[in-house]
């Protein structure tokens, strides 16, 4: 347990640790996947994920860390599958209600989508990616609705995505998530300085410098829109 909390540490802060010896339980396994997709190795993450789950198939979590891997290569149904085990072993895994949540959002099953990441929030308020997910997904719901009705949803899910980024304040991610809020609803100002947050801490992300591109058409600083996507 030590060794992986150790890693996780490192993938957290994006620190380089040096002659790892091989993992030697599923959970340390895990750990090393986390590790190696903060060094951007993500084939590396994606197999030490496949490995927890052999060396602990009854690990609820391995199949959770597997299922998240695999999404972010777009493979929906092994990502399903793998979801689906780690559900069944562990039903009250806030982060895999949060997955499904998202693979829910993603085929447009918003109200289903939005019901799994109240659930993650019950198990967890904690949890960044439960205020992430349910946030974006109140804000895409927006758009079925006028005016004041409207307005609301997207405030409560610019709320939601607030309350994610200051819950794990050091991801680059959530900041540039908050940011493109921001910008979509004309504050231009919150959202620079959101991704100059981002941009700090995690340079090697390209999220932020994208949504700042975005942002700058939006002023109509063009020659800096062009540079932020260079």
């Amino acid at each position: 347990v030590r060794r992986a909390l150790t890693e996780l540490i490192a993938a957290v802060k994006l620190n380089r640790l040096e002659n790892l010896p091989e993992p030697a339980s599923g959970s340390e396994w895990v750990g090393r996947s986390y590790y190696l997709q903060a060094t951007g190795d993500l084939k590396g993450a994606r197999t030490a994920a496949r490995q927890a789950t052999e060396r602990s198939p009854g690990f609820g979590a391995a199949w959770v860390r597997l299922a998240e891997v695999e999404l972010s290569f777009g493979r929906v149904d092994r990502a399903r599958d793998a979801l689906k085990r780690g559900l069944d072993i562990s039903p009250r895994n806030a982060q895999a209600l949060a997955l499904e949540g998202f693979l829910l959002a993603n085929g447009n099953h918003l109200e289903e989508a939005l019901d799994r990441f109240n659930q993650a929030i019950a198990v967890d308020g904690g949890l960044g990616n439960a205020w992430l997910g349910r946030g974006l997904v109140k804000r895409r719901m927006a758009g079925r609705y006028f005016l004041a009705r409207r307005e609301a949803m997207e405030i409560a899910g610019r709320q939601d995505l607030q309350v994610a980024a200051a819950l794990e304040p050091q991801r680059s991610l959530l900041r540039s998530y908050l940011a493109k809020a921001f910008s979509d609803d004309y504050d231009n100002a919150r959202a620079d300085k959101e991704l100059g947050l981002a941009e700090t801490l995690d340079p090697s992300d390209p999220t932020p410098w994208l949504y700042s591109a975005l942002v700058n058409q939006q002023a109509n600083r063009i020659n800096d829109a062009v540079e932020d996507l260079e």
